[in-house]
């Protein structure tokens, strides 16, 4: 995963902490399953406070410092508890399998949950969009609602006719 675009067109901080915390720990996982290639590499959030600049790769190094004290608090304890790293000892981690396929795929793995505790009370209509919110993929279901919600408004024009052919066909044929 890339590093967030700031408004210049390249990483930033600023852009980094705008996105929620899942998020920022998918960019953590993917980082970490770059450097730790197999489950058996053991890592410490210690020594990548030491060295910054490996998990703030691409970003200015004026905030290298800033983006991994970031990546290293919330999203660090999001892949501990999702199950995706795993404590091994004396501070050592190491990635699990999960975390590796969520490092591969990591659509499911980071989708909200809140969103999809919800999903049971979405409209009828836009059930077919669910899949979107299991793949993590926001603005596909958001495009997909509108394009449904702007066809079901189309329909009922169609549907219905327009007050002045209605007015027309009143008095078709019947002198004024």
């Amino acid at each position: 995963m890339a590093p967030p675009d700031g408004p210049t067109g390249s990483a930033s901080y600023k852009a980094l902490k705008s996105f929620s915390i899942p998020k920022q720990a998918q960019l953590l996982l993917c980082r970490l399953a770059n450097f730790n290639p197999t489950s058996t590499n053991l890592f410490s959030a210690y020594n990548y406070g030491l060295q910054p600049y490996e998990l703030a790769n691409g970003f200015p190094a004026t905030e290298a410092k800033a983006v991994n004290d970031l990546l290293l608090a919330a999203p660090w304890k999001y892949l501990e508890n999702s199950g995706l790293i795993r404590h091994i000892r004396d501070n050592f981690y190491c990635i699990t399998e999960a975390g590796f396929e969520a490092a591969k795929h990591p659509g499911p793995a980071f989708a909200n949950r809140e969103i999809v505790s919800a999903l049971p009370l979405l409209h009828p209509a836009f059930q077919d969009y669910v899949h979107y919110f299991h793949e993590n993929r926001l603005k596909e279901a958001v495009t997909a609602a509108f394009e449904r919600y702007e066809n079901r408004l189309n329909e009922v024009r169609q549907r219905r006719p327009s007050k002045g052919k209605a007015l027309s066909m009143r008095f078709s044929g019947k002198g004024l």
